[in-house]
């Protein structure tokens, strides 16, 4: 490509509608789906820290069109921008970012950004940056709003001032807008475990002092809180005492929570661990003694004539 220094960079986006009746679409729709576009653009500018200016043209008569102008381009952001606009507008099923290690993309930025200014990017590097997590998720609220739109087609076509072809033309039909909108599912699991045992590393001794404690269970550290109103009150009066061999012998709540993205998982598991009842304690003495519910509960059955099953030491 010959030296462009000054040329502007054209994008013509066209907007078809499913009858030839219609010539208009909702304002709100059309705002929210060019905001969107906007907000892509500056994920772009910040991942290659090159703050462009990005101008918009009169609208034609006769037709419903845009025309987004980025003045005084250079190459190297125009073989980006082209990548950005085949992202954003073909029907290519790959939506995924390749880079999901946030440290990999800075490095990657940063070498984006020297080569930038040195006028040298190549295909694969540009679709590397144009297939950012944040652009994607734009991406993909895009087509949700045009969704509710008339519109049944939209093509576009790039092309710099200085001459008469296009650089790339690209086309999606509205039976392709799903093929662009990430489908999230969140899949949670909950299991209960009855007359486990934590061994207590960091309680919270004072109400309103946070919630969650720190405990070992099965060999690794976790982070839960407690839910058992008579076990935390009896904590909160200073009579349990811990030391570095506390347990407790509890029910245990372990919630797993799973995101995926066109059903691959995007994140870590999210585990968290709930103590909703605790029957006993014991302290560095190895002193066994039920929580005062479970006292309550033994008594009562006692009265009754029956026997819990759970066997509580004295």
């Amino acid at each position: 490509m010959d030296n462009i220094d000054n040329v502007n960079l054209e994008l013509r986006i066209h907007y078809f509608f499913a009858s030839d009746d219609i010539h208009q679409m909702d304002a709100k729709l059309h705002n929210e789906f060019e905001a969107q576009f906007l907000r892509a653009i500056d994920v772009l500018k910040t991942n290659i820290g090159n703050n462009f200016k990005v101008d918009i043209l009169a609208k034609e008569q006769g037709s419903f069109m845009e025309t987004f102008v980025i003045p005084f381009v250079k190459e190297p952001l125009v073989n980006l921008f082209n990548s950005f606009v085949n992202k954003f507008f073909s029907s290519d099923l790959k939506q995924k970012a390749e880079l999901s290690l946030s440290e990999d993309r800075i490095k990657l930025y940063s070498e984006i950004k020297e080569k930038i200014k040195n006028n040298e990017i190549s295909a694969t590097e540009a679709e590397l940056i144009v297939s950012d997590q944040k652009i994607q998720k734009c991406i993909s609220e895009n087509y949700k709003i045009i969704k509710e739109s008339p519109v049944s087609k939209i093509t576009t076509q790039t092309k710099l001032s200085n001459q008469k072809l296009p650089i790339s033309e690209t086309v999606i039909s509205r039976s392709e807008f799903d093929t662009k909108i990430i489908k999230t599912e969140v899949i949670e699991q909950t299991i209960e475990t009855t007359n486990t045992t934590i061994g207590i590393l960091s309680p919270v001794l004072q109400e309103g002092h946070g919630t969650k404690w720190r405990g070992m269970y099965s060999g690794s550290t976790i982070d839960f809180k407690i839910e058992d109103k008579e076990f935390l009150k009896q904590v909160y009066n200073n009579e349990i005492k811990f030391g570095a061999n506390t347990t407790i012998t509890c029910t245990l709540q372990i919630s797993t929570k799973e995101t995926y993205e066109n059903n691959e998982k995007i994140n870590e598991d999210k585990i968290s661990y709930i103590v909703t009842d605790v029957s006993q304690w014991a302290d560095d003495e190895t002193f066994m003694s039920n929580s005062k519910k479970y006292k309550k509960l033994n008594n009562n059955a006692k009265n009754y004539g029956t026997q819990l099953e759970i066997n509580f030491s004295e």
